[in-house]
């Protein structure tokens, strides 16, 4: 991997809180409460005073700023969270939670565009670009969204360029931009025998069949394979700065 699609590490000195309000939000019914409290009582003990002890302590945990002095005790935090869910709350099919599921630094990268059914990436004016909440390890990425089909309501990332030929992009799922119409389109990417030219191909994500070609014999100014694709939930995302 070279400096062009080379992803941040983690900086795991910070609590995301909001992961774990949405945990709690998820698996929390009347007769069974998922909060901080049946999480103390299931992990350290029902006794009041623990009870007591542990929320004081989980709070300022939960509330420490990067620049802290010290971190001691976020890993056993959200190790000991992670245990509590996969133990009492986890249903068949949900994640696996990790012993870091709820340490990172969060950042916003902009939407840049949205995938188009017919291959084509419509790119969106900057003024009317939302921006997304992720992970500081896609700080330095790009988005496009899916708004139909079988991932519509997901988004895809990459490392956005304006003259870069990615090699890792070839024979992958990538997003290129056309040399002679500026045109952007998103696909298999096949090179050709002549140098920067390539075609887009469009597979079945069934069957792995070819389905057609998206652009056939194109000479590419830029190209990204995809990196990562997740779903945002509707409070990651954030409006255009006016």
């Amino acid at each position: 991997m070279n400096e062009h699609t080379n992803i941040e590490t983690m900086n795991d000195k910070i609590f995301q809180s909001d992961k774990l309000e949405s945990l709690f939000k998820k698996y929390s019914t009347k007769d069974d409460p998922c909060n901080i409290t049946s999480f103390i009582k299931k992990t350290y003990g029902k006794k009041a005073n623990i009870v007591a002890n542990m929320k004081v302590k989980v709070s300022r945990l939960i509330n420490k700023t990067a620049d802290a002095s010290t971190n001691f005790g976020l890993l056993e935090l959200s190790n000991d969270l992670a245990s509590y869910f996969n133990k009492h709350h986890r249903v068949n099919g949900d994640e696996i939670l990790g012993m870091t599921h709820f340490l990172g630094r969060q950042s916003s990268i902009e939407c840049c565009g949205e995938l188009d059914p017919d291959g084509s990436v419509r790119e969106y004016e900057h003024k009317n670009m939302w921006s997304i909440k992720v992970d500081a390890r896609y700080c330095k990425l790009s988005a496009v969204y899916i708004r139909s089909g079988a991932f519509a309501g997901f988004t895809r990332l990459f490392k956005k360029s304006s003259n870069f030929i990615d090699p890792n992009a070839e024979y992958r799922f990538s997003i290129v931009k056309q040399k002679k119409t500026n045109m952007a389109f998103w696909g298999f990417l096949k090179p050709l025998t002549a140098p920067r030219r390539y075609s887009v191909i469009d597979y079945s994500i069934v069957t792995g069949q070819k389905v057609g070609e998206i652009a056939t014999n194109i000479e590419i100014a830029t190209s990204a394979p995809f990196v990562h694709h997740f779903k945002p939930a509707n409070t990651d995302w954030l409006p255009p700065k006016k």
